[in-house]
């Protein structure tokens, strides 16, 4: 029982995660970095799910694998170093 999500639980969720429940509170851009080896974060595409009218908002999460968050236990603070969140950076406050 405890692998399992109840509905109950998702609804729980949602609702205290503004984010997630309404794209009127998200920001322009979503862009989630996310590897394998980090144990604490991950790809977000239960939140925008693929063949839904929320897969072609624009404010949908832009989720991007960092190949450089490689270290089990130390990915999570990789992100920090990888020329990517800095390049993702750089492009949106040059847009």
């Amino acid at each position: 029982m405890r692998n399992r999500t109840t509905e109950a639980r998702e609804a729980l969720a949602a609702t205290v995660q503004p984010l997630i429940q309404d794209y009127q509170f998200r920001p322009r851009r979503w862009i989630n970095f996310y590897s394998r080896w980090d144990i604490f974060s991950g790809h977000l595409d239960f939140y925008d799910p693929p063949g839904t009218t929320f897969a072609d908002n624009p404010k949908r999460i832009d989720n991007r694998k960092d190949p450089y968050a490689t270290t089990l236990f130390a990915a999570h603070n990789e992100y920090w170093d990888s020329p990517c969140i800095f390049k993702a950076l750089i492009d949106e406050i040059t847009r």
